[in-house]
């Protein structure tokens, strides 16, 4: 297997850094493991934060028995609006980007490998 095709494999579908690793780059691989990190922390904290806004308005529908599908929608779409869910959706446009930084990355790279041999 092509050494640039390795580094997009890794990079692009399992991890953003991995194919950095396998090509020898381990500087700019951990670099992008690590922001990726922070980029999945922020999403999670984002997460887990609406977790007590979407249950706070869903309990008294919840307890009566009268939550429904309509309500869920509603219920999400009014937390989407939130300070904490513009944090996740700033942290999932920061992953996509060091996704594709790295595959780019790592694409380049691998082909400057190629070619020396």
């Amino acid at each position: 297997m092509k050494k640039s095709t390795k580094g997009v494999l890794l990079s692009g579908i399992v991890f953003p850094g991995l194919g950095q690793l396998a090509l020898g780059r381990k500087g700019t691989g951990f670099l992008f493991i690590l922001l990726t990190g922070a980029g999945l922390t922020g999403l999670l904290y984002s997460a887990l934060n609406q977790i007590p806004l979407v249950m706070g308005r869903l309990l008294p529908e919840f307890t009566s028995g009268t939550l429904n599908l309509a309500k869920i929608i509603q219920v999400s779409r009014q937390i989407s609006n939130t300070g904490d869910f513009q944090l996740g959706s700033l942290s999932s446009i920061f992953i996509v980007g060091c996704w594709v930084a790295a595959t780019l990355h790592a694409l380049v790279v691998g082909m400057e490998l190629d070619k020396k041999g």
